[in-house]
């Protein structure tokens, strides 16, 4: 029995609005943002589940594989020129060193990528007859997490604004900084079991044990 599942969300641009430049009141809702901030976040889920009857029990097999790459945009333009700078209080009149846009050249952004891919399996063998005394299951259960992650910051205008570059070092191509590749690995590996004795039609007793290996790994680069 296969299935696949797939979802792609796409955003314009925040819904988050500035209280300073809005008037919710009058239904006026602005940011004082220069670029949109744009994001696009597909995922897909796929899956296989594979059963035998195999006359005394039931072998079954559930097999899946999840995949997304988010991919954004966050504008930096006026958290850029705040932090460097210098800060302003008011938009009328703010010139070199406005937390808000001045100019329609000015512009920084944030590229910024999440990648997951997460694969699962899980083999269990049950018993096949519900109306036995003793019911039972044993199996066993694997799966690997894994996630990167980075971010760079570009702004082709601020070192023309405030000598950033010359201060703080080379900014090829506008490249003011970037975030570590942050790598995670999660695996785990489970062994599990589970018996049911019928004392009576209503009564019966349970027990159940599960014992798993977890290994957590990241590097930085």
């Amino acid at each position: 029995t296969p299935s696949i599942f797939y979802q792609e969300l796409h955003l314009n641009d925040t819904a988050a609005y500035w209280v300073g430049l809005s008037d919710p009141g009058a239904g006026t809702f602005r940011n004082g943002n220069r670029l949109t901030n744009w994001s696009v976040d597909p995922f897909t889920l796929s899956s296989i589940k594979v059963k035998w009857d195999l006359s005394f029990a039931q072998l079954i097999s559930n097999t899946s594989y999840f995949s997304r790459d988010q991919r954004s945009i966050s504008d930096y333009t006026q958290y850029l020129r705040a932090s460097f700078a210098g800060g302003c209080t008011s938009v009328a009149g703010c010139a070199l060193g406005s937390p808000y846009p001045t100019s329609a050249t000015d512009g920084g952004y944030a590229p910024f990528r999440d990648k997951q891919s997460n694969f699962y399996q899980e083999i269990r063998l049950s018993s096949n007859d519900p109306s036995s005394r003793i019911l039972w299951s044993a199996g066993l259960f694997y799966s690997q997490l894994r996630e990167n992650v980075f971010e760079l910051i570009y702004d082709p205008t601020l070192d023309a604004e405030t000598s950033f570059c010359a201060v703080n070092g080379p900014c090829p191509g506008g490249l003011l900084g970037s975030t570590p590749l942050n790598k995670v690995t999660d695996t785990q590996v489970a062994g599990f079991g589970e018996l049911t004795f019928k004392f009576t039609d209503t009564l019966k007793a349970t027990a159940g044990l599960r014992v798993s290996k977890l290994k957590y790994s990241g590097s930085t680069s």
